[in-house]
This record gives C-alpha cells, sequence and structure tokens, in this order.
C-alpha cells in the first residue's frame, strides 16, 4: 500500500491521513503515539511464563524419570529444579514480580533456560534418531514447553515496563 521501505514513515503517513478526516481517536484525543513494541507491559506475560515454567519442570521431571542417556536424564533433572526455582522467584520475590526492578532479569533468565531445554530436547532427539532409539512423546513436551517459554518471555521483554 505505500512505497516506502521504512515501516515508521508509512504508518505516520496513515496515521496523518486519519487524523486530518477524523477517525484516529488517539490524534483527536491528545494522547501520544506509541509503537506496536511499546505498549505498556501488562501482568499477562508475566502468568503466562510462569504458567510455562511450572509445564516445563514437570515435562523435564518426566524426561528426567524416564529411560535414556544419563547425561539428558541429568539435564532435565537440573532443568526441572531450574524451572521451579524460577517459577517461586517470580511469584514470590516481590523484586521479580510484575513491576518490579528484577522482572526483566527474571525474564532473560526464564528465556535461557527455556533456550538450554530446547538445545537439550534436540540433542536428546538427534541422538535418539541417529542412534536407532526412541524416546517417545515424553521428549517432545520440553522442546514444546520450552520454546513457548522463550517466546513468550522474550516477547514480554520486548514490553516497555509500566510505570516508566
Amino acid at each position: 500500500m505505500c512505497a516506502d521501505t521504512a515501516a515508521s514513515t508509512c504508518s505516520d503517513g496513515i496515521m496523518h491521513s486519519l487524523s486530518r478526516i477524523g477517525r484516529n481517536p488517539l490524534a483527536a484525543a491528545g494522547a501520544p503515539r506509541l509503537s506496536p513494541m511499546a505498549t505498556p507491559r501488562s501482568s499477562g506475560g508475566h502468568t503466562i511464563v510462569a504458567v510455562l515454567l511450572g509445564l516445563t519442570a514437570l515435562a523435564h521431571v518426566a524426561v528426567a524419570l524416564t529411560a535414556g542417556p544419563t547425561w539428558a536424564r541429568a539435564l532435565s533433572g537440573l532443568l526441572a529444579v531450574v524451572a521451579a526455582v524460577l517459577l517461586v522467584i517470580g511469584l514470590r520475590a516481590p523484586q521479580a514480580r510484575f513491576g518490579g526492578d528484577g522482572e526483566d532479569s527474571w525474564l532473560v533468565a526464564c528465556a535461557a533456560t527455556g533456550a538450554v531445554g530446547v538445545a537439550s530436547a534436540l540433542a536428546l532427539t538427534l541422538l535418539s534418531f541417529s542412534g536407532g532409539g526412541r524416546t517417545g512423546l515424553w521428549s517432545l513436551a520440553p522442546l514444546l514447553v520450552d520454546a513457548l517459554t522463550v517466546r513468550v518471555a522474550v516477547f514480554t521483554l520486548r514490553r516497555v515496563p509500566a510505570g516508566r
């Protein structure tokens, strides 16, 4: 629709056109225009990351208790403990709770834990297929939950914290 390659120039032109014809309620109210990523952070992302951490802990406990390579069981057990600790910190520590000063650090730790979980699940699946073994669906569950944890934590982190 716009010939400009810069999205901000294109959106500025559209917003200016809408404000001239009176269809932009934000411009009429005098509210500052915010980019989509500059919208204030809500507690929804924090809550979803906390739920995903609980699911991550459960999925990694299930992998740690099933038969498989010792390194995979040990790493899954460690990731389950780390996810449980992060869940408790996210729910109990005032600095890591929604709006706290440490919320960004907590979200980065959640994303890093999920990334290690994704890497371990991929390695386990690859080694299982190359060795002719089967890991079952339990190796797929941590992969999916860890990937979701990383995505939601990073997406929540990209939002501007409320009150800043």
